[in-house]
């Protein structure tokens, strides 16, 4: 685990986690998960052959924030919630996208 990471999830000690992940195998099936080992929720989805990594990255963490949204309703969550994600490119692409539609009109 690099040095980032752990100092992201240190600064997050105190957030409930929601750990993502996509996967793709050789012969072009993909699946998406997430995990909350603070409250051992785990979900994993097998997605359409041939859908790229990214794509599945991105339902990935489209999930853990269904589950989230769904979650705090019927629950008291009081805490902050940090999403950790293994792909830069699936994280930067999205900020940008965010930056521009909310902050550049």
């Amino acid at each position: 685990m690099s040095n980032i990471t752990k100092d992201q999830i240190e600064m997050h000690k105190n957030d409930l986690h929601i750990y993502t992940d996509a996967s793709k195998s050789l012969a072009g099936q993909t699946a998406a998960a997430f995990f909350v080992p603070e409250l051992n929720v785990q979900s994993a989805v097998r997605l359409s052959d041939n859908l790229s990594i990214f794509s599945a990255e991105l339902i990935a963490i489209k999930l853990s924030l269904a589950w989230a949204l769904d979650f705090s309703k019927h629950n008291s969550l009081v805490k902050n919630i940090a999403i950790f994600n293994d792909s830069r490119v699936v994280v930067l692409e999205q900020t940008l996208l965010f930056v521009i539609k909310c902050c550049m009109g």
